[in-house]
């Protein structure tokens, strides 16, 4: 992408510059960047590495259909001083705005040279190429080569000494050693990378870096992102890595379309001989990968260029782009192509079903409580949800670019008269679920006609729960049952059914375990299901046999990676789940679990401290898989009964193994408020809580407090407060354990196997 003037006032001027053209000395006649004093240090983490890796991964995906670019945002430049550097007649310029970015890319920079350097290295050693594709290869790798060093350690380097393009304002540039002084840690790295590229190396040597102990965390902080920056290019070929980051994986097949193949520059492309090393050669297809990723980034990753020799402008121009240029959301750019639509079908766009679709969503997006940020995060969070809904040919992540291009394709294909405010109608559906299921108020409020009182409770009670689960894309899955006009008949259902595939799957790993691509893969469908995809050509609506088909679908995606099972493997997924620990980190999952534990169930005959379920003579006091028992505070705070720190004494067996404390049988729910005073006391003084929560009049509890006192057993006096003042009442989910003798490792694995066993025999009951 080469550079295109834009605005030429007197004091600025502005253009579209690639990542390659940012550190290129043709670009206002560079000599070099400077970071100045007054800018905060590097502070960029994983995240937005991540973010930074994930964007030009989605615009690769994209260009390997149709010519894309990548957009990084806007940068502001002043010219510095002439006399700061004298030696040179050529000016540099400080960073005023966008500096985290370009120094983040000179880091990718670095790291993609060294990498395809490494790679080549491995290729050649194992594998053997014809000779013309080796050729082109090396012509290939020695562009990067050039390409990088110019970029990094500046052109100047052929006739001078190597100089960092990039450097911190402390940091003296000069055409001799004596004249030259770099002590940031961003400037030595520049330096290292040179010196590693010219002894033939593949890795930078950082422990010849030696700096400045004030500027240690800032030399980590640069280390672990070129970590970071590593890992992710060792993962181009990994559609796992792909998924993680909700990015469509380009296949194989598709690397050398024309659009891709553009980005290889090392001359003409040895085809025959190609297109055998990519079939068959996992090495060369990382290497094309990571040239293609490399061209990608040098040329069709670009900034918006700002540059200044008034530093009152550069400042002014810097508050304007941070205070009112927030980008259009996909969303936003979607109305005026839809009005253009109706302008050209001579149809009038106001008071059009789409526009009042698009009004309905941007109250949502714009309500008062939402700041910038979180609108952008809504909007980017309702246009995945709608393609999904819209097109399964459609993966998006938080890419603004491939939001933008997805909803007007997906609009073109909607044209039809009858369909074309379909993509503002899905839009709005998505929003108006999202709405109503996911803040708790809302969700109090619910009410539908069509559904009878213990359905829109439990309706209520799992979209609650799964709102707080950390996964989204269970949504369009209920909101295409929801709004379907036959759907919403099986609608109660498919929600029971969504709910136990996602306690039944979950609880048997430490992690998500890719759920939600599990969720995504519903929607997009599979060689044996249809999927849930609406089909923006002609919209489907759902019958009974897609319900059953969605069910069906769900029970053959239990497995996961830690577990094999079925619907049939109850002793299996048990076995396995009684020993789980992750359940601390995945508090609502655990909350849910002993709610379907006890839903139902009393005390064991044969144990009188454990729990059974006699489904002939249910127990209404133990309904508890209902909205307005799982909204009670009387349930709402997990404790565990044995303390996590061995502090006190009573629990034999207990603190031998360190995974027993964070079994599920060691937790039970208590009112909001308990746990900080019950946290480290023994057993004898928690077995006396539980008692009088069982106790069915404040007599018998006034009896039991008196009891313990003269046993020498005393509670914490803000607990005792609350059970004599009638405050907390009964509670039903603690039934049993007031008769146990020794909470131990014995018994907290026997009740671990029974609450597990009672929660898959309820949730089996909902997929089933």
């Amino acid at each position: 992408m080469s550079l295109r003037p834009e605005l030429n006032p007197s004091n600025f001027k502005s253009m579209i510059c690639s990542v390659e053209k940012i550190f290129d000395d043709s670009v206002a006649n560079l000599f070099g960047l400077v970071i100045p004093d007054y800018q905060r240090d590097y502070t960029w983490e994983e995240p937005e590495i991540k973010r930074l890796v994930s964007d030009i991964l989605a615009s690769i995906a994209v260009r390997s259909k149709k010519p894309s670019g990548n957009f990084f945002g806007a940068t502001v430049w002043c010219k510095r001083p002439r006399t700061i550097e004298n030696e040179f007649n050529i000016p540099s310029y400080d960073i005023v705005d966008g500096q985290q970015r370009i120094t983040s890319c000179l880091l990718l920079t670095i790291c993609v040279c060294l990498k395809i350097h490494e790679n080549y290295a491995e290729l050649s050693k194992n594998v053997v190429l014809a000779p013309k594709l080796k050729t082109w290869l090396e012509a290939e790798n020695d562009y990067v080569e050039r390409q990088a060093l110019d970029m990094v350690v500046g052109e100047l380097r052929k006739s001078a000494q190597p100089f960092p393009m990039l450097i911190h304002e402390e940091d003296i540039r000069g055409k001799s050693v004596g004249a030259s002084e770099y002590n940031s840690p961003l400037a030595l790295i520049q330096l290292a990378f040179e010196k590693a590229v010219d002894a033939k190396e593949t890795k930078i040597n950082f422990d010849d870096i030696k700096v400045n102990e004030k500027y240690e965390n800032v030399f980590e902080r640069l280390k672990t992102n070129i970590s970071y920056f590593n890992k992710c290019l060792d993962e181009l070929t990994d559609e796992k890595f792909f998924n993680s980051l909700s990015i469509e994986f380009t296949d194989k097949s598709l690397l050398g379309a024309k659009n891709l193949k553009d980005l290889l520059l090392g001359g003409n492309i040895p085809q025959s001989e190609y297109d055998k090393a990519l079939a068959d050669e996992d090495l060369f297809e990382k290497q094309i990968r990571l040239l293609q990723f490399c061209g990608h980034f040098f040329k069709a990753s670009c900034f918006s260029l700002i540059i200044t020799d008034d530093e009152d402008a550069a400042f002014s121009i810097f508050d304007s782009l941070n205070t009112t240029g927030v980008p259009l959301t996909a969303i936003e750019t979607l109305k005026p192509y839809i009005m253009r639509e109706y302008k050209n079908e001579r149809e009038k766009f106001d008071g059009s079903v789409a526009e009042k679709n698009l009004e309905i969503v941007d109250g949502i997006v714009r309500a008062p409580s939402n700041n910038m940020e979180k609108q952008s995060k809504i909007s980017k969070e309702l246009t995945i949800h709608s393609a999904l809904l819209l097109d399964k040919n459609t993966t998006l992540n938080n890419d603004l670019n491939a939001q933008r291009i997805a909803l007007r394709e997906i609009q073109r294909e909607c044209s039809d008269a009858k369909q074309k405010h379909l993509t503002s109608e899905v839009l709005k559906n998505v929003a108006e679920y999202r709405q109503d299921f996911t803040f708790i108020e809302n969700i109090r409020n619910f009410q539908n006609g069509k559904l009878n009182k213990n359905e829109t409770s439990e309706v209520k009670l799992i979209n609650s729960f799964l709102a707080n689960t950390g996964t989204k894309l269970y949504r369009p899955i209920l909101t295409r049952f929801y709004y379907d006009k036959t759907g919403i008949v099986q609608y109660h259902k498919i929600c029971k059914a969504l709910a136990a595939f996602y306690v039944l799957r979950r609880a048997t790993s430490s992690d998500t375990d890719r759920i939600d691509d599990i969720f995504r893969s519903c929607m997009k469908g599979t060689e044996t299901f249809q999927g849930l995809n609406l089909n923006c050509n002609a919209p489907i609506a759902l019958t009974n046999k897609d319900f059953i088909d969605f069910k069906n679908h769900l029970k053959g995606l239990l497995s996961t990676s830690q577990l094999d099972f079925n619907i049939h493997s109850k002793k299996k997924w048990v076995d396995h789940v009684k020993e789980m620990t992750h359940f601390k980190g995945a508090k609502f999952l655990l909350r849910f679990m002993l709610f379907a534990a006890h839903d139902g169930a009393k005390i064991d005959k044969a144990d009188n401290t454990l729990l059974q379920r006699d489904d002939a003579s249910p127990d209404s006091s133990t309904e508890f898989l209902n909205f307005s028992t799982w909204d009670d505070g009387i349930y709402e705070t997990l404790e565990h009964i044995a303390p996590q720190n061995e502090k006190s004494s009573g629990w034999k067996g207990v603190y031998d193994d360190p995974k027993i404390k964070d079994m599920i049988g060691n937790f039970i729910l208590l009112p909001k408020g308990q746990n900080s005073a019950l946290q480290d006391v023994g057993w004898d003084i928690k077995k006396l809580f539980l008692q009088t929560l069982l106790c069915d009049s404040e007599s018998d509890r006034k009896n039991l407090v008196s009891t313990g006192k003269v046993n020498g057993i005393k509670l914490p006096p803000s607990i005792e407060k609350r059970l004599l003042s009638g405050e907390l009442v009964k509670s039903h989910m603690l039934i049993g354990l007031d008769n146990v003798s020794n909470w131990d490792a014995d018994y907290i694995k026997k009740r671990s196997e029974r609450l597990v066993s009672l929660a898959w025999d309820k949730m089996i009951l909902w997929l089933s």
